[in-house]
C-alpha cells in the first residue's frame, strides 16, 4: 500500500498533508497493513527546482517512517524523481503520447 502526500498542501488535490503522513502510517500499521511507501505528484513546476525540493522532502519523509518504495514523478520530471529515490514513475504521455481532447459535456 501507498499512501498519497500532498506534499505541497495544494487544495485541488487529494492526500495527506506532510504533517499527517506519520500518525496515518501508525494507525495503519496498528491494523495490521503493510504501508509500502508514498505516493505524490508536486505542484506544475515554474522552474527545475521545484519539483526537486518536493520530491526531496517526501524522500526524507519516507525514511523517517522506514518505508522503502515511493512513486513519484511523471513525464516530464521522472528523472529528477529518479535522482531523488523514485522507485516507481508515471510516464503515460511518454510512452503514449498526449490524451485526446475530451468531448464538450
Amino acid at each position: 500500500m501507498l499512501i498519497e502526500v500532498n506534499v505541497a498542501a495544494e487544495p485541488n488535490k487529494s492526500g495527506c498533508r506532510v504533517t499527517e503522513a506519520p500518525s496515518l502510517v501508525d494507525a495503519l500499521r496498528e491494523q495490521g497493513l503493510a504501508v509500502a511507501g508514498l505516493m505524490a505528484i508536486p505542484p506544475p513546476r515554474s522552474n527545475e527546482s521545484d519539483p526537486i525540493r518536493h520530491f526531496a522532502a517526501l524522500r526524507i519523509l519516507a525514511e523517517s517512517l522506514d518505508l522503502t518504495e515511493l512513486s513519484m514523478g511523471m513525464t516530464d520530471d521522472y528523472e529528477l524523481a529518479i535522482s531523488e529515490g523514485a522507485t516507481m514513475v508515471r510516464v503515460g504521455r511518454g510512452l503514449f503520447g498526449d490524451r485526446p481532447p475530451r468531448a464538450p459535456a
